[in-house]
């Protein structure tokens, strides 16, 4: 609930009509590659289970049959991390849009925005990344959030022209807001057809398990959509929503 004042402009972080695409996992529709991930249908999760970076390309995705826009759309999903031990150097699995299939793995060009929870040891760290023809690499921008097991996060990401946005919440997508950042896109990511889980095949091992649900994705919008309200006569121009 929120309070608002009669005649000015509401802003929500909730995208507006029902999702262009959207996945429950009752059904396999995705292709993977190497071994810890893929769908569970008995669970009706995205599932990683014990997925580790090594010289094997371990991916899954989703292709929607025609790419999103390149200027604006808006992808959320749950996601959790139930285990993980210790890398050898900076490494995790990068969660988002990509311009090719699983079958490309992540050392390999291509274009993407993506999620990428990784760790070092014992610390972990959330950061935002955009590639252009590259591999993946970089961290483009620091969320400031060492994430934990045991948690379900509500993810919300987001293209706005050359801004990418990643939200993340707890409880629910109006709970406790843990992270957020924008990163600047560089170059002219675009193409961007498959959703889900990539490796960046470097070799840099630990052991990652936990679960994505309820994926949606709304094509040629971005959250934060305005309200206007008007009220005609009252003594206190404020009311509850």
């Amino acid at each position: 609930m929120a309070w608002i004042k009669a005649g000015s402009k509401s802003i929500t972080n909730t995208p507006t009509g029902s999702p262009t695409y959207s996945d429950d996992f009752d059904t396999d529709d995705w292709v993977d590659q190497g071994s810890g991930v893929g769908v569970n249908t008995s669970t009706e999760r995205l599932e990683l289970n014990s997925w580790t970076d090594n010289s094997t390309n371990s991916s899954s995705t989703l292709d929607l049959g025609s790419a999103l826009s390149d200027t604006k759309w808006v992808i959320r999903f749950k996601l959790h991390w139930t285990g993980f031990s210790n890398t050898t150097d900076w490494t995790g699995a990068g969660i988002g849009m990509w311009s090719a299939s699983s079958a490309t793995g992540g050392n390999s060009a291509q274009d993407g925005l993506f999620y990428w929870g990784i760790a070092n040891g014992s610390t972990k760290r959330s950061y935002i990344s955009s590639i252009d023809n590259q591999a993946m690499g970089g961290t483009d921008h620091n969320l400031n959030y060492e994430w934990v097991t045991g948690t379900t996060y509500y993810f919300q990401l987001q293209r706005d022209g050359s801004s990418f946005t990643t939200t993340i919440w707890t409880g629910s997508y109006e709970g406790t807001e843990v992270a957020n950042g924008t990163d600047t896109i560089g170059g002219t990511v675009s193409g961007l057809q498959y959703f889900g889980v990539k490796s960046p095949v470097n070799s840099r091992g630990g052991s990652f398990s936990g679960w994505l649900d309820d994926l949606q994705i709304w094509n040629n919008q971005v959250a934060g959509a305005d309200s206007n309200i008007t009220v005609s006569s009252m003594s206190d121009n404020t009311f509850l929503t």
